[in-house]
């Protein structure tokens, strides 16, 4: 079977190369033709465009990605028995070019893992219309999370469900701890800054935290973080240092809003952690709902009080931390490893492409 993944990052986007990109071997191998284009190719992410203002270079570039993505839709999609969307086809209002995708390709899969009803987290741009025409008129769709699940069923009724995926053979714990030695417990977060927001949330917890333990707050992914009281060691995210940071970490935290973007999340951060066997501290929204076990692999803190009283426990408590953490990570290895999903997602391809 051939298929064409219009992608809407390249391998550093996390959403594209967690839900697309890490299965392309597996799919070779089950005698899949693949083949990934992007939308935001790979050198705007080495340029930083998707987090800062965007110059005349940036524009030439997001200008030539367009027209080939126009071109993925007017003239590719017809050679591929399949055209599987990851996330939305373009950033327009309008479902002009999803209207065309729809007559020009054999089938169509869509494939979400965030909310999907707005543009933004606060909907300030209104509807997504253009994407909602697309699961409309796809042939199935991929969700990422039983609450995207039961959002997507209102639209298709060709609904899977297709947790993202952590790839355990990368993945692998240095050790369960720490030396006897390390002066500090590191609380750790990863991410990018669509999300660092998100750490204001707790900002106060730090704070008291600093004041009574030996703790510090690591950040990957940030040009800054602006907590006042505690000390933080930033750190810029990349694929052949992410596994080194994790490592470092003794704590992995996941802070969301209550809000209807935020229960789209599909709990990435949290997947991460526990699979280095790190212990987990998150907010009870969404996926993370499903992949923390409150007081197993750690705990779910709705309040200010909770998560210091939680984060504390387990500044404390070494012991406690191995625990959960050898308990996080045979979770991710039972439930949300890549080689166990690899079969999942062949099999979806075969039975939508039969339909």
């Amino acid at each position: 079977m051939n298929i064409l993944f219009l992608t809407r990052y390249s391998f550093d986007g996390p959403s594209s190369r967690y839900r697309v990109y890490q299965f392309k071997d597996s799919l070779k191998k089950r005698g899949f033709n693949v083949k990934i284009v992007p939308l935001i190719g790979q050198s705007l992410f080495e340029r930083d465009y998707l987090y800062r203002s965007i110059d005349l270079i940036g524009v030439l570039r997001l200008t030539r990605s367009a027209i080939k993505r126009i071109k993925n839709i007017l003239i590719d999609c017809k050679k591929f028995d399949m055209v599987f969307v990851q996330k939305d086809l373009f950033i327009t209002k309008r479902p002009l070019l999803e209207k065309v995708l729809s007559k020009q390709a054999k089938r169509i899969i869509v494939d979400i893992d965030d909310y999907f009803l707005y543009r933004t987290s606060g909907g300030r741009k209104g509807l997504n219309k253009s994407f909602l025409y697309l699961l409309n008129k796809s042939d199935a769709i991929i969700a990422g999370s039983k609450y995207l699940k039961e959002a997507c069923m209102a639209f298709n009724d060709n609904v899977f469900l297709l947790p993202t995926v952590i790839d355990t053979h990368r993945f692998v714990p240095k050790q369960y701890g720490e030396k006897e030695n390390k002066e500090y417990v590191d609380i750790g977060w990863i991410g990018s800054p669509t999300t660092g927001e998100h750490l204001e949330m707790i900002k106060d917890v730090f704070q008291y935290l600093d004041t009574n333990g030996a703790c510090r707050l690591k950040v990957c992914g940030l040009r800054k973080a602006d907590i006042q009281g505690i000390e933080i060691l930033l750190s810029e995210w990349s694929y052949e240092t992410e596994i080194d940071f994790l490592s470092g970490i003794d704590i992995g935290i996941m802070p969301l809003p209550d809000s209807e973007f935020a229960k789209g999340k599909c709990g990435l951060k949290l997947l991460q952690y526990m699979a280095m066997g790190k212990p987990v501290v998150a907010s009870p929204v969404g996926a993370n709902l499903d992949i923390v076990v409150h007081g197993e692999n750690g705990y779910l803190a709705n309040t200010e009080g909770e998560w210091a009283y939680y984060l504390e426990r387990l500044i404390e408590n070494k012991d406690l931390r191995k625990q959960m953490g050898e308990k996080g990570r045979r979770i991710v290895e039972e439930h949300y490893s890549l080689q166990m999903k690899e079969q999942l997602l062949a099999q979806i391809l075969i039975e939508v492409g039969s339909q």
